[in-house]
């Protein structure tokens, strides 16, 4: 009975999804190799890290998977996204751009994207990432939430950390990038999520900081008060 409900697990959340991907993102070089099955060593490193995925979906909020589970998630979705690339009956590109499936293929190695999205098209992709639109007011709620809930991980002590407190960091910020992007946000980097936030905090110090004239303005009109009564 245990084992049918392990089994029986919940859909993949958005969340754990774009987790998965910022995973293989990171480590596709141990995950995948030069392709194929490697060694049994190698083979034992590829587990291991897909173990470690399988953590990190948890982490996120997912339920507890099987590392094979987690590999199985990420061909799935690889399948669907050269699908989706794949020239249609009658020919042209998809009707609608999918930032999912763009992101995947964006992770895949050259050489298995090949023939299915050009170069001009990886080129477009890069640089629309880069290109970021604004925040949008549901960002930078949820940005000022998640930093509200983990700024003792992200600021430390203030100043630099160690090379192991600033590794912790940056593996936060990741976390805040998905988190806006589940909130509806374009994929942006941790950088630029880091960004932001120090650029709220600039503006909203520069909004209390008092202003050039203020105390003589505030007292002006307090002499007028006096005078006139």
């Amino acid at each position: 009975m245990e084992k049918a409900k392990r089994k029986r697990c919940p859909d993949y959340s958005e969340l754990e999804v774009l987790t998965l991907l910022e995973f293989v993102s990171s480590h596709k070089a141990t995950l995948f190799g030069t392709g194929g099955k490697g060694s049994s060593k190698e083979e034992k490193v590829k587990e291991r890290y897909w173990k470690k995925a399988a953590l990190m979906l948890h982490a996120a909020g997912g339920p507890v998977r099987e590392w094979m589970q987690c590999r199985k998630k990420w061909r799935d979705l690889t399948s669907k996204a050269k699908a989706y690339k794949a020239p249609k009956t009658g020919g042209g590109p998809p009707l609608h751009e999918d930032p999912l499936y763009e992101r995947i293929l964006g992770i895949l190695a050259k050489e298995v994207v090949v023939g299915i999205i050009p170069e001009d098209d990886v080129a477009s992709s890069q640089a629309k990432r880069k290109r970021c639109p604004d925040y949008s007011e549901l960002e930078v709620l949820t940005l000022l939430e998640f930093v509200s809930s983990h700024k003792a991980t992200l600021f430390g002590t203030g100043g630099k950390g160690s090379s192991k407190e600033e590794k912790v960091k940056e593996r936060y910020w990741k976390k805040a990038a998905l988190m806006l992007h589940a909130a509806g946000g374009p994929v942006r980097e941790w950088t630029q999520c880091r960004k932001k936030w120090r650029d709220l905090t600039s503006k909203a110090k520069a909004y209390k900081a008092p202003k050039t004239g203020d105390s003589f303005h505030r007292a002006r009109r307090g002499l007028r008060c006096t005078i006139s009564s």
